[in-house]
């Protein structure tokens, strides 16, 4: 009954605690160190329920003693037990949810056993890092910032400047027509940035790569696609306007990025074999109608 028991918790425990049973042998520390509704539980068998949750479950009882942890699983196991005298698993809604719980459960294994026997070797991940350096340098960049009063009324009463986002475009436009008819970034920096640590440095803020965490994707987007050299159009983000120059380009050694890599390769293989599988459904509607 035991086994059974678990596996009727369903979304909750059980599966997990069925393939922790199914799939690893029994450690030294046998002792039965307690009985839940008659049934005798060994310190291994705890221990491997434990272990091998699904994530979110994992996380909850992690920080959990032992003694409550018990409580819980015998609290679960009664609830599931009387599911089960009342045969609710049989019944609608439940019949339903608990065959497309079991339905996703084992897909998600599949996709995870699939994803474990990915064949990456140190070629694979070296020849790629080649053929996508572009993707993988940092970008030396510097910036004019130029900021604007995104609550005016508010900027009023505080006695500060009001500078309108429409003032803060019209100001990027014309540094912008500047920079390209042959101005001084770094002097157009120095003259107009607002933001005084950088602009002291004629605007130099270093290098940043894309995986910067520090960046948003509007400012990222802004950057990357720059050659070293060429300047962005306005870029507004964060109640301001940018205007970007990659100054210098470089690229990051190859330790630096190889878990990146590694990660890529894996999404890669595993989209080819997620298609594959996909391709490999047969599926015929017999009413066309019924699928509009």
């Amino acid at each position: 009954m035991k086994i059974r028991h678990f596996l009727t918790i369903g979304t909750v425990l059980a599966a997990s605690a069925g393939a922790a049973f199914a799939q690893e042998s029994a450690a030294a520390d046998d002792r039965v160190v307690v009985t839940i509704n008659g049934e005798d539980y060994t310190a291994n068998e705890l221990d491997l329920l434990r272990r091998n949750l699904p994530d979110q479950y994992r996380r909850q009882t992690q920080n959990m003693n032992n003694e409550t942890f018990v409580k819980t699983l015998g609290y679960l196991l009664t609830l599931s037990q009387r599911a089960e005298d009342e045969e609710l698993m049989e019944k609608e809604p439940w019949k339903t949810q608990l065959w497309f719980n079991q339905l996703n459960f084992q897909a998600q294994a599949y996709l995870a056993t699939i994803n474990s026997t990915l064949k990456i070797t140190e070629e694979d991940k070296t020849r790629y890092y080649e053929e996508h350096k572009d993707e993988y340098s940092e970008a030396r960049v510097s910036a004019i910032y130029l900021d604007y009063s995104p609550i005016p009324e508010l900027a009023e009463k505080q006695g500060k400047e009001v500078v309108t986002e429409r003032d803060a475009w019209e100001k990027a436009e014309n540094l912008l027509v500047e920079l390209r008819n042959g101005a001084d970034f770094a002097e157009l920096a120095k003259e107009n940035s607002q933001d005084a640590g950088s602009a002291a440095k004629g605007g130099d803020l270093g290098f940043f790569s894309p995986d910067d965490t520090g960046l948003s994707q509007a400012i990222k987007d802004a950057i990357f696609k720059l050659d070293a050299g060429q300047v962005s159009a306005p870029v507004k983000d964060g109640g301001r306007y940018y205007i970007f120059k990659v100054t210098a380009r470089r690229p990051r050694a190859y330790d630096e990025v190889a878990v990146d890599v590694l990660r890529r390769l894996q999404n890669q293989m595993m989209q080819t074999k997620l298609e594959e599988l996909r391709q490999s459904v047969e599926i015929e509607f017999k009413d066309p109608s019924w699928v509009q």
